[in-house]
C-alpha cells in the first residue's frame, strides 16, 4: 500500500506523527478536512485563518450542537470571555448582560465590549440601568468574538473587544423554511418550551427576496419564593410556605423580517425590521440577609411584602443596508434605528439601614426607562489587484436615554413617618458621537503584510437629572462632557507558508467620559471624604479612559486542514480606568471614579481536529491575569497595587467532541459532548469583601444525542448533566465590589428534547 501513497500524503503523515499523535491523524489525508470559516472582522470577507487577530467564530451548526439560545450558552466556549451570570443589571438576569474580554472591566458605567447585530452596534450608552440586550440566536449564520481593542473599525466601548451576531440573509434563488420545537425540564423546577420558525421566499426571481423569522420561548423557573415569616421563624424554614413556585421563569418573544432587493447588477438594498421582548419573574438574586437554603430546591427566596426582583425589557431595530459594487471596490452604507425599553422592580435593603432601621429590610425600588439610537456608517472597501487596499468610512451615532425611578415603603413610613424614599419623574441623558476611520493593508512582499489604521472621534455627552422628591430627593442637575481624539492600530503578519501565519499587533481602545450628576445624602459624607469630596461638592467629571493592547499570535493549519491550532499572547496597559466604588452600607450609594492604572496579560489557545472523518474535536483555553498596577487613589478603598480585578476568571476551558454514525435509510446519528470550566474570581478587591471574597469556579458537562437527515433533526440533550450547583455571591447592579451583595446560583440540570424540520 505504501507505493500508492503520494508525496503530499507522506508529508501529512509525517507532520501528523510528530505534532499531533494524540489525534491519530492517519491515511487518506486528502479526502476530508475541517470546514473553512469565513468572517467579516476587518469589514471585509476573509477566511478566519487569514485574519491577523484573535477571533473565535461559532457557525450555525456549532450553535445548534451546544443548544445555544442566548449569550451565556455560547460565551462559555469562548476563551478569554468572562461574564457574570448572576445578574448584570438591577432589573433581571437574562434580559441584559455585561461581557468582559481579556479582563477589561472595573464596573464603570459604560460598556467595554462592543456588541453588534450585523452592521449595527446595540450596546447601551451605559450599564447603570440595563445591560446589553440579549438577542435570541435562531437563524444566525455565525457569531464572531474579536478579542483585543477594536477602536479603529468599531469605535468607542470596544476596549476589550467586539462581539458580532451575523444573521442569515434573504436568498434570491430558493424557497426554504424551517420549524423547530423544544421541550425542557429543569431539576427542582418547572417545564419550559420553545417554538422557532423561519421562511425564505423569493418574491421576484433574482430580484426580490423575503426572509421572516419568529421565536417564542419560555425558560422554566427553579427558584421558589416563600412566606416572609420564614426569615423570623426557624421552625418554618424546615417546611416553608411557598408563595411563588418556580418564580424565575423567563418568557421571550422575538421576530425578524428582512427584504432584499437586487436593484441592478451592482446595487443591492436590504430592509430589516426586528424586535424582542423578555418578561422575567424573580431573578437569580436575593439579598444575603433574606437567604434561606433548602436541600431539595437548592435555593428558596422569601416573598417579603410582595418585594422581589422582576423586570421586562425589549428592543426594536429597523434599518437599511446598501451595498454598491464600484468595480474596484464596494460602497456599504448602513442606517439603523434602535429602541430599548426596560422596567423592573427590585428590593434594596441598604436604604433601610441608612434611613433609620436597626435591621435591614427590603425597600421596593422601581425603574422604567427607554433609550433611542440612530446609527449610521458609510464606508468604502477597495479590492485592487495590487499590493495596497483600504477601508475608509464615516460613522455617526445619536443616543438618548430617559429614566424614571421611584421608591415608596409603608414599612419605612411606620418607622419614621415618611414613606416616600425617592421619586425621579424624568432624567435625560444624550450622547452624540461622530468619527472618521481608515485602514490600509499593504502586501509588502508575497509573505509580509502591514496593516495600519486610525479613527478620529468626537463625542458630546449631557445628563439632565431633573428634579426629584422624597427623603433622598435633590434639585435638578445638568452636567456634560466632551472629548475628541485619535485611536490608532498597527499589525504586521508574516505568512511562513500557505498554512502558517504569525502576527504582531498594537491597538488602542477608548471610552467616553461623562459628567457625574449624583447628589448624595449627608450620611455619605464620611465615605466621600476618602476621595476629597463632600455631599455638597460631589459633582464632577469622570474622565475618559484608554488602553493599549500589545499581542503576538500564530494561526496554523496542519495535515491538509484536519488540524487547526491558533493562539495569541497579549499584554494590556489601561490608564485611568473608570471604576464603580461602593460608599458603604451606611450610605447605600456608589461613586463613579477614575482609578490609576490596570494591567492585563494572558493568552488564548484554540484547537480543532478531525482525526477521522466522522469525529471532530475542539479545545479552547484562555488565561487572563488582570490586576491593579497602582493603588486606587483613596485612603479607605481596598484597591491596592497587585489586587486582582473582580469578576474576571483567570482560566476558561472548553473541550468538546462530536461523533457521527450511519443509521442506514434513517439518516445518521450523532453524539456531542462538551465540558466547560471557569475558575473562581474575586468578588472584591484585596479580600476587602469579607465572606464575599471569591465567586467559586464552576464546571459543566453537557450532552446531545440525535438523529438527522437532509430535512429533519431530532435530539435529546442534557445541560449540566452532573447537576453541579454552586452558591455564589452576586449583585443586582453587576458591581464588581461588595455593594448590594446577595446570593445566587447557576441553572441546575436541564433535560430536553428538540425536533426540527426543514423544507426546501
Amino acid at each position: 500500500m505504501s507505493t500508492l501513497i503520494t508525496n503530499k500524503t507522506r508529508l501529512s503523515l509525517a507532520m501528523c506523527t510528530s505534532l499531533t499523535a494524540f489525534f491519530a491523524i492517519c491515511a487518506e489525508a486528502e479526502q476530508y478536512a475541517l470546514e473553512e470559516v469565513v468572517v467579516t472582522a476587518q469589514k471585509r470577507v476573509q477566511s478566519l485563518q487569514d485574519v491577523p487577530l484573535s477571533i473565535s467564530a461559532i457557525n450555525e451548526a456549532a450553535l445548534e450542537r451546544i443548544g445555544a439560545e442566548s449569550f451565556e450558552d455560547y460565551a462559555r466556549i469562548v476563551p478569554g470571555l468572562a461574564f457574570d451570570n448572576s445578574g448584570s443589571n438591577q432589573l433581571a438576569m437574562k434580559s441584559g448582560f455585561v461581557p468582559v474580554i481579556r479582563g477589561i472591566n472595573l464596573g464603570g458605567v459604560s460598556p467595554t465590549t462592543a456588541f453588534y447585530i450585523d452592521e449595527t452596534p446595540i450596546q447601551p450608552q451605559e450599564f447603570e440601568r440595563s445591560g446589553i440586550p440579549n438577542p435570541g440566536i435562531f437563524d444566525v449564520e455565525r457569531i464572531e468574538v474579536l478579542r483585543g481593542p477594536q477602536g479603529t473599525l468599531y469605535g468607542s466601548s470596544s476596549m476589550g473587544g467586539t462581539i458580532k451576531v451575523v444573521t442569515n440573509k434573504p436568498k434570491f434563488d430558493t424557497i426554504e423554511a424551517k420549524v423547530e420545537g423544544e421541550l425542557m425540564s429543569v431539576a427542582g423546577g418547572d417545564l419550559g418550551h420553545a417554538l422557532n420558525g423561519m421562511m425564505n421566499i423569493p418574491l421576484v426571481d433574482d430580484t426580490l427576496a423575503l426572509r421572516v423569522v419568529g421565536s417564542y420561548r419560555e425558560d422554566p423557573g427553579y427558584i421558589d419564593l416563600v412566606a416572609a415569616d420564614t426569615l423570623a421563624n426557624e421552625a418554618s424554614k424546615l417546611s416553608p410556605s411557598v408563595v411563588h413556585p418556580d418564580a424565575n421563569s423567563v418568557e421571550t418573544t422575538a421576530g425578524r423580517a428582512a427584504l432584499a432587493w437586487q436593484v441592478s447588477e451592482d446595487l443591492e438594498l436590504t430592509f430589516t425590521v426586528s424586535g424582542q421582548k423578555m418578561n422575567e419573574g424573580a431573578s437569580g438574586y436575593v439579598a444575603n440577609e433574606q437567604f434561606v437554603e433548602d436541600d431539595e430546591s437548592s435555593l428558596i427566596f422569601p416573598e417579603a411584602d410582595e418585594i422581589w426582583n422582576r423586570g421586562t425589557s425589549s428592543f426594536q431595530m429597523s434599518g437599511l443596508l446598501v451595498n454598491y459594487d464600484l468595480g474596484w471596490g464596494v460602497l456599504t452604507s448602513s442606517t439603523s434605528k434602535v429602541d430599548f425599553e426596560f422596567s423592573g422592580d427590585t428590593s434594596i435593603s441598604a436604604f433601610s439601614v441608612l434611613l433609620g432601621g436597626e435591621e435591614p429590610f427590603g425597600i421596593p425600588f422601581s425603574t422604567t426607562g427607554d433609550e433611542d439610537q440612530i446609527v449610521h456608517e458609510t464606508r468604502v472597501k477597495s479590492s485592487f489587484e495590487g499590493p495596497v487596499n483600504f477601508v475608509v468610512g464615516a460613522f455617526y451615532r445619536d443616543q438618548e436615554q430617559h429614566l424614571a425611578q421611584s421608591s415608596q415603603s409603608d414599612a419605612l413610613g411606620d418607622l419614621i413617618g415618611i414613606d416616600l424614599v425617592f421619586l425621579k419623574p424624568s432624567e435625560v441623558e444624550s450622547v452624540t458621537e461622530q468619527a472618521i476611520f481608515g485602514n490600509i493593508t499593504w502586501d509588502v512582499t508575497d509573505h509580509l503584510q502591514l496593516d495600519v489604521g486610525a479613527r478620529w472621534f468626537d463625542y458630546d455627552r449631557k445628563r439632565d437629572s431633573g428634579e426629584s422628591e422624597g427623603l433622598l430627593g435633590f434639585d435638578r442637575r445638568v452636567t456634560s462632557a466632551n472629548d475628541k481624539g485619535v485611536s490608532p492600530s498597527a499589525t504586521v503578519n508574516y505568512q511562513v507558508s500557505e498554512d502558517h501565519m504569525v502576527y504582531a499587533r498594537a491597538a488602542n481602545g477608548f471610552r467616553p467620559g461623562f459628567g457625574f450628576g449624583t447628589v448624595f445624602p449627608l450620611a455619605c459624607n464620611e465615605a466621600l471624604e476618602q476621595f476629597g469630596l463632600t455631599s455638597d461638592a460631589a459633582v464632577g467629571d469622570v474622565e475618559p479612559d484608554e488602553l493599549w493592547n500589545y499581542e503576538m499570535g500564530f494561526k496554523t493549519s496542519w495535515a491538509d486542514n484536519r488540524l487547526i491550532v491558533n493562539s495569541s499572547f497579549y499584554f494590556i496597559d489601561w490608564q485611568d480606568p473608570q471604576l464603580t466604588i461602593p460608599l458603604g452600607s451606611g450610605c447605600g450609594f456608589v461613586l463613579q471614579y477614575n482609578a490609576s492604572a490596570l494591567e492585563s496579560k494572558g493568552f488564548e489557545l484554540e484547537v480543532q481536529a478531525l482525526p477521522i472523518e466522522n469525529l471532530e474535536l475542539q479545545l479552547s483555553v484562555g488565561y487572563t491575569d488582570a490586576y491593579l498596577s497602582e493603588d486606587v487613589p483613596s485612603e479607605g478603598f481596598p484597591g491596592k497595587k497587585g489586587d486582582k480585578i473582580p469578576l474576571v476568571n483567570k482560566w476558561t476551558v472548553a473541550a468538546s467532541g462530536q461523533l457521527f454514525f450511519e443509521l442506514g435509510d434513517v439518516g445518521r446519528g450523532y453524539l456531542y459532548g462538551i465540558y466547560t470550566y471557569r475558575s473562581g474570581a474575586p468578588f472584591g478587591f484585596g479580600g476587602g469583601s469579607g465572606i464575599y471574597e471569591e465567586k467559586p469556579g464552576i464546571s459543566q458537562l453537557d450532552f446531545r444525542l440525535g438523529v438527522e437527515s437532509s430535512d429533519w433533526d431530532a435530539a435529546i440533550y442534557v445541560k449540566n448533566s452532573l447537576n453541579t450547583i454552586k452558591r455564589s455571591f452576586c449583585s443586582p447592579n453587576g458591581e464588581p465590589i461588595p455593594y448590594g451583595t446577595g446570593v445566587c446560583i447557576n441553572t441546575p440540570r436541564q433535560i430536553g428534547v428538540s425536533i426540527s424540520r426543514s423544507f426546501n
